[in-house]
């Protein structure tokens, strides 16, 4: 069995905690867009960018906003247009 250092372990399960935060990340953002679709239709390309570039914590509070919208501007300002 091959000797791991603590350095090296502790970098390993790091890298998976990143790992793990960047997919669910990635499901939140695909998430926001289906709801987003769904209720508006299509989404204009600076709005799907925002969400690619966007942190969790925005992708929270933009969906919380989106659930009770009636429009893109509701949820995202006037970067919608």
């Amino acid at each position: 069995m091959e000797y791991i250092s603590s350095v090296e372990r502790y970098r390993t399960e790091q890298a998976q905690l990143q790992g793990k935060l960047e997919g669910k990340i990635e499901t939140m953002q695909d998430m926001l867009g289906r709801l987003l679709k769904r209720h508006f239709g299509e989404i204009p390309a600076i709005i799907e960018t925002r969400i690619k570039n966007a942190s969790g914590e925005q992708i929270d509070t933009w969906f919380d906003r989106a659930i009770a919208a009636k429009s893109l501007d509701e949820v995202f300002g006037d970067a919608a247009h």
